[in-house]
């Protein structure tokens, strides 16, 4: 049985979009070291920006949409 990760959570929102963006991305790093990541936002513009450069990265990336205006990004290693 394979256990779920701890994620590192970062909430993002209620900051602007440029800072919201330049935080995301630099938790790109920290996932692709293994440190699972789950990133809280409510900047669309992340749901754009970041899949590409997870892919780049090795990562897996999975989106929900826990409201209507947030978005929850979750970035492990892939298997």
């Amino acid at each position: 049985m394979t256990t779920a990760p701890e994620f590192e959570e970062l909430d993002l929102r209620g900051k602007p979009a440029p800072e919201q963006l330049k935080a995301a991305l630099a938790s790109l790093g920290r996932a692709a070291e293994g440190t699972p990541i789950k990133i809280l936002t409510d900047q669309e513009i992340l749901i754009k920006a970041l899949p590409m450069s997870a892919r780049d990265k090795g990562l897996k990336i999975k989106l929900a949409m826990p409201s209507e205006t947030e978005w929850s990004i979750s970035l492990t290693q892939q298997s």
